[in-house]
C-alpha cells in the first residue's frame, strides 16, 4: 500500500496540474480517465527442462478540462498510474500459472466525481515451481467551482465572486504476493473515494 505521504503528493500534483501553463488545450468534459495494466506467465517442466519468466507493465495518464458559462466555472484535473509485475521459475517436475493486474480509473458521476483502484492477482504452483507477483495503482483528482455575478453600471462590468469550493479526492491500492512448492494465491484489494462538491450546479 502507499503511504499517507505518497497520497499527498498526489494532490499536489492535481492541484499542480490545474495551475500548469504548459499543459495542452482542455479536453471536453467528462474528464475521466483509465488505466489498466496486466501481466500474466505459464509454464509446465519436466525432466531436465528448467524455465524462468519475469514480465512487467505500467502506464500514467493526466487529464483536465474546463466548462464555462454565464455565471461559473469549473476546473477539474485526473491524474493516475499502475504498475505491475511478474516473476516464475521452475525446474525437473514442476508448474506454474501467474498473473496480476492494477487497474485505476478516474469517472465523472451523476453527483461528483469518483477516483478508484484495484489490483488484484491469481496464481498456483506445483512441483519445484515459484511465482512472485507486485502490483500497485494510484488516483486522484482536484476540482475547483466559481460562481459568479455580473453587476452593470454606466461604464462597465463588474464580476464578483459569489462562491468559490475546491476539493481533491485520492485512491490507492497495491500487494505483494509469492508461491512455492505446492500453493495457490489469490488476492483482490480495492479502494474508492468519491468528491462531491454541492452548491454549484452547471446549467
Amino acid at each position: 500500500m502507499v503511504s499517507p505521504r505518497i497520497l499527498l503528493a498526489w494532490a499536489a500534483v492535481g492541484i499542480a496540474v490545474l495551475s500548469s501553463p504548459t499543459l495542452g488545450a482542455p479536453v471536453p468534459p467528462p474528464c475521466d480517465l483509465k488505466i489498466k495494466s496486466k501481466v500474466g506467465q505459464a509454464a509446465v517442466t519436466k525432466g531436465g527442462a528448467a524455465v524462468s519468466t519475469t514480465g512487467s507493465s505500467g502506464g500514467t495518464g493526466t487529464v483536465h478540462c474546463v466548462v464555462v458559462g454565464p455565471n461559473k466555472i469549473v476546473k477539474k484535473a485526473a491524474v493516475g498510474n499502475t504498475g505491475v509485475t511478474g516473476a516464475g521459475a521452475t525446474a525437473g517436475d514442476g508448474i506454474l500459472k501467474n498473473l496480476v493486474k492494477g487497474v485505476t480509473e478516474v469517472k465523472t458521476t451523476k453527483d461528483g466525481t469518483k477516483v478508484k483502484t484495484k489490483t488484484a492477482g491469481k496464481a498456483g504452483t506445483g512441483g519445484t515451481a515459484t511465482i512472485f507477483q507486485v502490483a500497485d495503482a494510484n488516483g486522484g483528482v482536484t476540482e475547483k467551482s466559481i460562481k459568479v455575478d455580473h453587476l452593470l453600471t454606466d461604464d462597465f462590468e463588474v464580476i464578483k465572486i459569489k462562491e468559490k469550493k475546491q476539493g481533491t479526492a485520492t485512491s490507492s491500492s497495491g500487494h505483494k504476493g509469492s508461491g512455492v512448492g505446492d500453493s495457490l494465491l489469490k488476492v483482490v484489494n480495492e479502494a474508492e473515494t468519491e468528491l462531491k462538491l454541492k452548491g454549484l450546479k452547471l446549467d
